[in-house]
């Protein structure tokens, strides 16, 4: 069966293509990390801008804050994770990550929320160090 098929199959309300081919290509991303074995996370390298974070004791609690975050990520869901990331990382709106999704911005709002709460709760039950 064809992926065109498929999607006469799957949305039948008459939706628009866009969100439905992200999660496909999504889903197709996330089969492919897991059948390879790639689904931890990994920190990109940051470049400081000099003057920005100039002592080395304010670059280490910035590498620990983001470690921090990189460990407490682990504790949402798939769709809270790709809410956090498209809202605060990409820095899209609401309704941009809802047509993305296929979410009604509602949706978005709440996983937002649930998603916040849950890195407050991991973060204050899992401190990654001592400050």
């Amino acid at each position: 069966m064809r992926l065109v098929d498929k999607y006469d199959e799957s949305n039948r309300n008459g939706g628009p293509i866009g969100p439905w081919l992200y999660t496909v290509a999504r889903n197709l991303v996330i089969d492919h990390h897991r059948r390879a074995g790639l689904v931890t996370w990994i920190p990109l390298p940051e470049q400081v801008v000099a003057g920005e974070i100039s002592s080395p004791t304010k670059q280490t609690e910035l590498r620990l804050t983001q470690e921090c975050l990189i460990i407490a990520l682990n504790f949402l869901t798939e769709d809270q994770r790709q809410v956090i990331l498209l809202k605060f990382i990409e820095r899209r709106t609401n309704q941009e990550i809802g047509d993305l999704l296929g979410k009604p911005e509602s949706a978005v709002k709440s996983l937002q929320h649930r998603a916040l709460a849950t890195l407050r709760r991991a973060l204050e039950k899992e401190p990654c160090y001592e400050a």
